[in-house]
């Protein structure tokens, strides 16, 4: 994917309050490092911008891509993104070299947003120390390279598209039941 500019499909225009809203940042605001989609990809939780007649014009929030704590102002904003340009965004499409897409790990996240990664289910269960299945909120099979956000989206390699991960517990041991 390409950056995302003003115009896109799935952009909606800056309207009302942007509180909780998934917005997008202009990609000229950003660093060249991190011109990429997904690090335009913005979640807004408050600030006097959120509101569209205030005097001020702090836009408080997260950076879905790697969780990032940050402060904007309205004007860098070029839209409101819908799911499905999240969803595209998120998908690393940078090509990778040296990069072996069949490797695999697992990723589980628990309820309480804790996230470790095994080369086994079980592995992962010990490391993220949880005893029951009803802990963990969602398990991937994905590439090592993959990236979890708190927000529960996954950013990944071209062309390692990550698996949920149904957990079966055997014997007292997790195992993937796909």
């Amino acid at each position: 994917m390409n950056l995302i500019v003003s115009g896109d499909k799935g952009l909606r225009p800056l309207v009302g309050d942007l509180t909780k809203q998934v917005l997008v940042l202009a990609h000229t605001k950003l660093m060249r490092r991190y011109q990429m989609p997904r690090f335009q990809i913005f979640h807004a939780t408050g600030g006097f911008g959120c509101q569209e007649n205030s005097l001020g014009s702090a836009v408080f929030g997260i950076h879905i891509a790697d969780g990032e704590s940050c402060r904007w102002n309205r004007n860098d904003f070029i839209g409101i993104a819908t799911d499905e340009l999240v969803t595209q965004a998120m998908e690393d499409t940078t090509p990778v070299e040296n990069i072996d897409l069949r490797q695999r790990t697992y990723f589980l996240v628990a309820k309480d947003g804790t996230i470790e990664t095994g080369d086994t289910i079980e592995q992962a269960r010990q490391r993220l120390r949880r005893i029951t299945r009803s802990a963990v909120r969602v398990a991937y099979h994905a590439h090592p390279e993959s990236q979890l956000t708190d927000f529960g989206y996954i950013s990944y390699p071209k062309g390692a598209e990550p698996v949920e991960v149904k957990i079966k517990s055997r014997g007292g041991i997790w195992i993937d039941a796909n």
